[in-house]
């Protein structure tokens, strides 16, 4: 089941019991979102942290990803719906000798912060 405030996404339940639920956030470094920019369409993955999220951006010719840019999930593999929204794109690093360009992410929540949360029980994977 998905997490999401009225921000975006917070993360999954990784147990539940009938009045409260353990919630597996994206600042967890083992959580992983499929996603997409959204000026570029530019597809990756995004890992969490505690501090900032990370993309590994897929590349395509001619595109390259920008600061200012929104990762928004992008369905792919089913763990997540698409539209949601990760994050902003606060860096970019382009290497050369690598095939894919890494982006550093905002998270669009905190969650020591967080009081009201939404639990998507079921979705349609894209």
């Amino acid at each position: 089941m998905v997490v999401v405030s009225g921000a975006g996404v917070v993360g999954r339940v990784s147990e539940a019991g009938p009045h409260a639920a353990i919630v597996e956030t994206l600042a967890d470094p083992q959580s992983r979102v499929s996603a997409f920019l959204s000026r570029s369409a530019l597809e990756g993955t995004v890992a969490g942290g505690p501090d900032a999220l990370q993309m590994e951006i897929n590349p395509r010719f001619g595109v390259t990803p920008a600061d200012g840019e929104w990762a928004i999930t992008s369905g792919v593999g089913g763990g997540y719906p698409r539209g949601l929204v990760v994050g902003l794109v606060t860096s970019v690093t382009h290497r050369d000798s690598a095939t894919t360009s890494s982006a550093r992410l905002m998270w669009v929540n905190d969650p020591s912060v967080l009081s009201v949360v939404m639990v998507i029980k079921d979705f349609m994977a894209s």
